[in-house]
């Protein structure tokens, strides 16, 4: 049997409150701004799951989300706690355990960070070495503004 997930919002797939229903909702989320979603899923649908699901399926369940988290670059010793919640049988709050995981920040959006964090260092060293402005904005590919903020926090600190 063939399952269009698409044609069903998240809401209708737990209405059938199985592990299926579980699965297509958590293959509905594609972006870690998404994530939230899971976190609403009522208390009542993880009851039934516990009392419905088959010992060697809670495996089965525990690799699926564990590769979902995986995704959404969630730490491992976060996915690992909810992991573990699911193989002792106890699927309520599962998704309540990430409640301290920021989903806000995607793996390009890190990137992005880290090679501001790595422009700014070259910024600093060269400011440091006296380098002229025009050549630390060439070359940290900073905004002036920028790099004379800098400048002035460097001056202001003691040598």
């Amino acid at each position: 049997m063939l399952i269009d997930s698409n044609s069903y919002t998240i809401r209708d797939l737990l209405e059938h409150k199985n592990i299926l229903s579980l699965f297509l909702a958590i293959d509905k989320i594609k972006t870690a701004e998404q994530f939230p979603i899971l976190k609403e899923i009522p208390q009542e649908y993880f009851d039934e799951l516990e009392k419905t699901t088959p010992e060697h399926l809670r495996a089965l369940i525990r690799e699926a989300l564990v590769v979902f988290m995986r995704k959404l670059d969630v730490p491992e010793e976060e996915w690992h706690d909810v992991a573990n919640k699911i193989m002792t049988r106890r699927f309520s709050g599962m998704f309540e355990l990430l409640d301290g995981y920021s989903v806000t920040k995607t793996r390009e959006e890190g990137r992005q960070e880290g090679r501001q964090e790595g422009r700014q260092e070259v910024a600093k060293d060269m400011l440091r070495d006296n380098e002229p402005i025009a050549k630390i904005v060439k070359y940290s590919r900073l905004d002036e503004a920028t790099v004379l903020q800098m400048q002035a926090e460097l001056e202001k600190q003691p040598a």
